[in-house]
């Protein structure tokens, strides 16, 4: 019947930005250093290694130490300049996701510069047919005899002028209760 008595101490410490767990066991009274190094600032869960130092016969572990430092800032550095890889990497994805923000941002604004353009010009269609209508209309009215008839219609007419150049993109106009019309230059300085 075989009885192995395992003692077990674990602490850690950090080089570069790596934690270093070690874990020092006995076992068959020689010493073994089990070492997980794994890089706190790493993107991924993967960045990790582990490190076994024995005890043997021509070179204890005491003797070792020289080796075992070493190769722990081996792991170290290379873990730094994994994680500093994987650093641009990260912001060149952040660098293009925020590019193609801008790029829809700009894109939105271009969209909308186009629905106001396209307003701007139905606006102004819808204001020169206005006129138009208002032209013909006043030839009808000429031919009314009714003096008092014909001075209605006239005002009627100067109301439907009056709107056209409210409605008009090109025409800065007043209106006693549609307010000021904004021009299509007064929208595109601002």
């Amino acid at each position: 019947m075989s009885f192995y008595l395992t003692v077990t101490d674990v602490s850690y410490f950090a080089i570069m930005y790596t934690i270093f767990h070690f874990e020092l066991r006995e076992k068959n009274n020689k010493l073994i250093l089990l070492l997980k190094a794994e890089n706190w600032l790493s993107y991924r869960d993967t960045n990790r290694k582990e490190l076994e130092f024995k005890d043997i016969k021509e070179k204890p572990l005491e003797e070792q130490l020289g080796d075992i430092i070493y190769k722990m800032f081996v792991v170290g550095n290379r873990q730094y300049a994994e994680y500093k890889i994987e650093e641009l990497i990260e912001e060149r994805k952040w660098e293009e996701r925020e590019r193609e923000r801008r790029l829809e941002q700009l894109r939105k604004g271009e969209l909308e510069e186009v629905k106001e353009l396209t307003q701007a010009v139905s606006d102004w269609d819808k204001a020169r047919k206005i006129r138009e209508f208002a032209n013909e209309l006043e030839i009808k009215i000429n031919e009314f005899d009714d003096e008092q008839q014909k001075e209605l219609l006239f005002r009627w007419l100067k109301w439907a002028r009056d709107k056209a150049d409210w409605i008009d993109p090109l025409v800065e106009e007043e209106d006693e209760f549609l307010g000021k019309s904004v021009s299509l230059f007064e929208r595109i300085l601002r």
